[in-house]
């Protein structure tokens, strides 16, 4: 019964989950989040009735019940007065009985009724408070808690930006804000008018330098339209003016508040206790594409922490800074506060100390590093620590020790609790005759507890363990005994129904599957422990002292690896699932790591902690021992560095298993998890075929299938001007980079004293050190995911060869065949350096360059060809542009044109049509058939369409539209003019990484300008 009803709730949760905003929308039936949340209570107390009334009936109704009131009021009442109750009482006994399983089904059909309509209720709730569109505000902002980032720059001097503020806050008295808002869009307008008009004159200035003078007379087609682009900003201001001024704004908000300017910096003092009011622009929360594997779901981790909208801060009246009502919450947080102050002094004082060792050995991690993660693992706050210890703690597979567990917890509930009971011992005994002394150790675990829970947040696992804490007290109490997974599963099914969204965080599962695998694992094994004393105390009665300890050190450390590898293999399916790649490496580094921190750093942790709280008037001796942790801590960081900088690349397993293949690797483990007997270990062989067969199975599917795939930027270097895809067909693969200097976020800077024609000269590098690092990591990652051990070649689009060195750091991962880059003439000395210790050349990307996968079939040839000489699929890649001969910049980057009949596999975004009807057809996967043409457009340079036209003028292909028409993919920050979608006419255009980089506005006129086009056209 407790089985059926726990699982199936979690279901109908991940059922309701599963539903995008507009289907809940409509299975709502317009009734507001409030009426559904009312209806889940009344369901769910109608539900506490049904469970209770059989007891009910046998405290009442039973017969012994009734002879016992019967006797009682038997003076009092007459006989026919009884009669009545005795005859429902023998009407409800047959009705449970004869009915019961009927009551049952009744009982869970009512409780899932209430599930499903709380869940509906939380989700409606955070729709009704969403946004619907861009919309510019001013409000009270409130902090929820600690920021999770810091506002940070590499220098005062250089003011780039390092790390942007988060934090989770609350709005209140939210208004719109119009004016201001008007003049900030008046004025961006009236900047990217002015950028765009300089660049267009910079364009043609060069290219009249760059080519003969015939070419220099012709018609600009990519000339800039200003008055047009103007008429479009003022549209965009009127239009976002007039939305933010009748959309219905809520009263209060939760969002997500991030800011990235230098005048921002105050905001890193901004105290959980303070309020300010700041003007904000809020943005809904996209959903992430359902082919987006390994990408961020930034819907679900922000709708976890139960924000509603992104907001950026454009202004914030520092001056308006006021306290709020103290209160238990954020007197916890102003404590947590004061506590990252404390740490950020002490990491300033570290700095000062070891300044001229931390700037030559930036990549090594240092005393701050150790700092950070000392006080993530006090408080759960991450503010502090690196990106670079983030990575070097998942290769370790040593993550889940930065949060804050179940041995914190238990740790402090038994420190308070025997202070408190040695106290109590000492001086009052006899406190112990009124309250038993376990009683007493009880209640002072579970308040530590719960207080340690809620200064860390709440976490899932210190949450998990404060209940557990409980409940095993209250049946110990009641001395009821219960299943430890049925308690399990009632925990789950109640933190779920007070939170749906809990579902959505990895720490969920992995907390809850943890314990119960610990369960499991002790159940399994505890008869030969008890069994092994017995063994020991007959083969060791002649034995020395000497051996006994050997025999018992062997023993322990047997069942540390026993139980290491038992953990290891149970959570490597739920693993892959949450985050597709798992570090083998974390079987080794757990053995020692998960004893290191839980019986020595996590203590003397926590013994600090309490005694900078205790004396506050004596900090030198809390941080006494905390300098002691931050020294031990800085010995592991630098001991698993030295192992990731070795092995970095080996020792990982890429997987996204299904929840299918979950469920069928649950079924195949059940007979071997159980004790031997109750179930037959064949049993497992039916899942262990289902699973072999769908492997081999999917990977016919997918040999045979050109892959077309947008690799993501790592979050943390998100706003990084890259774009990268691959694409890949057996045993071939591609991958095409391309980077705007000039148009990301991370801006280089750059050389306007360059001479016209001066080249050679050593590029601003685009990212430092660690960002190219993670970024080259990332893309290394998603390559492993798609089972690619080896790349054919690699395109740099663009006339960028500051990506050499990422080319270089591939080069080291994974061979490398081929390298093309745009521009190389103008760049051939620094590109040979940067690659000298590679082993491998570069190839110029210019007009006419080919690569062909297939032999058999040659793609350039007439398509007249019979299919039957075409005795295999493959595809064919060739440069359409780079005239790397003329010397403007503006027109070496290479556009790649992909032939292919092969069948493809692409993002369900991408929408292929048809040559014949211009029919939209739904890709996913697309049939082999005639070959397709796909061109790869990646050029900010506007010059470069211009020069493409000029040449292309008069060319067959162009004549004849049906066959040189290609399915455009281009990048998100590419340029592209009306003049060139009218003169090539792409079957189909898509811009494919527009979720990571938002699209120039350029380019969204031209594509809106296509899409207006007649069928006939397109």
């Amino acid at each position: 019964m407790i089985w059926l009803a726990g699982s199936m709730a979690l279901a109908v949760v991940l059922a309701v989950l599963q539903l995008s905003p507009e289907q809940l929308t409509v299975i709502s039936l317009g009734v507001s989040a409030e009426r559904w949340q009312l209806s889940a209570y009344l369901f769910m107390a109608s539900w506490c009735l049904l469970w209770l009334l059989p007891y009910g009936y046998r405290l009442f109704f039973s017969p012994s019940g009734l002879a016992s009131s019967s006797e009682v009021s038997a003076s009092n009442q007459p006989l026919h007065h009884t009669q009545p109750l005795k005859k429902f009482s023998s009407q409800l006994a047959s009705f449970l009985h004869t009915s019961q399983p009927i009551y049952a089904l009744m009982m869970m059909s009512v409780f899932w009724l209430a599930i499903m309509m709380n869940s509906v209720a939380q989700r409606m709730v955070a729709i009704e408070q969403s946004v619907p569109r861009v919309i510019s505000v001013e409000a009270n902002v409130t902090p929820l808690g600690v920021s999770d980032r810091r506002l940070a720059f590499e220098s005062d001097q250089q003011q780039v930006l390092k790390q942007g503020y988060r934090q989770l806050v609350t709005l209140h008295d939210i208004k719109p804000y119009t004016r201001q808002n008007n003049s900030a869009l008046a004025t961006q307008a009236e900047q990217n008018i002015t950028t765009n008009t300089s660049q267009a004159n910079t364009e043609t200035n060069k290219t009249k330098s760059g080519t003969p003078a015939k070419q220099q007379l012709q018609h600009n087609p990519l000339s800039v339209d200003t008055s047009q682009l103007e008429h479009t900003l003022s549209i965009t201001a009127s239009t976002a003016t007039n939305h933010s001024t009748n959309d219905q704004l809520p009263t209060t908000m939760t969002v997500m508040l991030s800011g990235y300017k230098p005048p921002l910096m105050a905001l890193n003092d901004f105290a959980p206790d303070e309020q300010l009011r700041m003007q904000l622009q809020l943005s809904p929360i996209e959903l992430l594409e359902d082919d987006s594997e390994g990408e961020f779901d930034e819907y679900r981790w922000l709708s976890s922490r139960h924000a509603t909208a992104k907001a950026k801060v454009l202004s914030a009246e520092f001056d308006s800074k006021q306290k709020q009502q103290s209160t238990l919450r954020l007197w916890i947080d102003s404590k947590r506060f004061g506590l990252r102050e404390h740490f950020i002094k002490l990491t300033e004082n570290q700095q000062q100390v070891s300044s001229n060792d931390q700037l030559q050995h930036r990549t090594i991690p240092t005393t701050a590093d150790a700092i950070a993660v000392t006080l993530s693992l006090l408080t759960g706050d991450r503010s502090l620590i690196s990106n670079q210890i983030t990575e070097l703690y998942r290769f370790a597979g040593i993550s889940h020790l930065l949060a804050i567990s179940g041995t914190h917890v238990l740790f402090l509930a038994m420190l308070c609790a025997g202070l408190v009971t040695g106290l109590l011992t000492h001086f009052a005994p006899g406190f112990y005759r009124v309250v038993p002394r376990w009683q007493c150790a009880f209640v002072i675990s579970v308040i530590a507890a719960f207080g340690y829970a809620l200064f860390a947040g709440f976490d899932v696992p210190a949450l998990r363990t404060a209940c557990m804490l409980l409940v095993v007290g209250v049946l110990r109490y009641v001395l009821a005994s219960a299943s430890i997974f049925k308690v399990l599963l009632v925990l789950a099914v109640a933190m779920v129904w007070a939170d749906i969204f809990v579902l959505w965080q990895a720490g969920f599962w992995l907390s809850f599957i943890a314990v119960a695998v610990l369960v499991i694992y002790s159940q399994r094994w505890e008869k030969d422990e008890r069994l092994r004393p017995q063994q020991q105390q007959s083969d060791n009665v002649d034995s020395s002292k000497l051996s006994q300890v050997w025999q018992g050190i062997k023993q322990a450390v047997w069942g540390v690896f026993k139980l290491q590898l038992w953990m290891s293999l149970a959570l490597l399916p739920i693993s892959l699932w949450l985050f597709g790649q798992v570090s083998l490496w974390g079987f080794v580094v757990n053995l020692f790591a998960i004893g290191l921190f839980g019986w020595v750093i996590v203590p003397i942790n926590l013994l600090a902690g309490v005694l900078h709280a205790a004396l506050p008037n004596y900090p030198h001796i809390s941080d006494s021992l905390w300098s002691g942790l931050f020294w031990l801590l800085q010995q592991l960081h630098s001991g698993l560095f030295a192992l990731q900088s070795t092995w970095q690349q080996t020792g990982w397993i890429y997987a996204s298993p299904s929840l299918v293949l979950l469920l069928l690797i649950t079924l195949a483990a059940i007979p071997w998890i159980l004790p031997k007997g109750i179930l037959s270990r064949l049993l497992s062989l039916p899942p262990l075929l289902v699973i072999a067969t769908m492997a081999i199975y999917q990977m016919q599917q997918q040999q045979n299938l050109l892959h077309i795939q947008v690799l993501t930027p790592p979050k943390q270097v998100k706003s990084a001007p890259l774009s990268a895809t691959l694409i890949w067909h057996q045993q071939q693969s591609w991958l095409l980079l391309s980077a705007y200097p000039q148009t990301g976020y991370a801006k280089a800077k750059s050389n306007n004293n360059t001479k016209q024609g001066s080249f050679n000269t050593k590029p601003q590098a685009l990212w430092d050190l660690q960002q190219q690092q993670q970024l080259t990591q990332s893309l290394y990652d998603q390559i492993k995911q798609q089972q690619i051990g080896h790349l054919t070649g690699v395109i740099v689009q663009t006339a960028t060869p500051q990506l050499v060195t990422m080319v270089a750091q591939l080069r080291q991962m994974l061979p490398i065949s081929y390298y093309w880059q745009a521009g190389l003439s103008a760049n051939s000395s620094y590109v040979e350096s940067k690659l000298a210790s590679s082993g491998m050349t570069a190839q110029g990307c210019h007009v006419g360059l080919s690569w062909q996968s297939n032999i058999d079939h040659d793609y350039s040839s007439d398509s007249a060809k019979p299919r039957e000489a075409q005795t295999k699929q493959g595809f064919m890649i060739t440069a359409v542009t780079g005239w790397d001969e003329v010397q403007s910049e503006s027109v070496w980057g290479c556009a790649i044109d992909l032939t292919t009949d092969a069948a493809l596999d692409l993002p369900k975004s991408v929408r292929l049509a048809t040559i014949d009807a211009a029919e939209a057809v739904n890709s996913g996967v697309a049939k082999a058939g005639q070959p397709q043409q796909f061109l790869f457009y990646s050029s900010a340079k506007p010059a470069l369409g211009q020069l493409w036209n000029l040449m292309c003028e008069g060319d067959a292909d162009i004549a004849n539209k049906q066959t040189a028409r290609h399915h455009w993919l281009s990048t998100s920050q590419a340029s592209i003019d009306k003049q060139l979608v009218s003169n090539r006419q792409p079957l189909s255009w898509h811009i494919l990484d527009e979720s990571i980089l938002p699209a120039t506005l350029k380019q969204k006129q031209t594509h809106l300008y296509w899409q207006q086009q007649p069928l006939s056209v397109k």
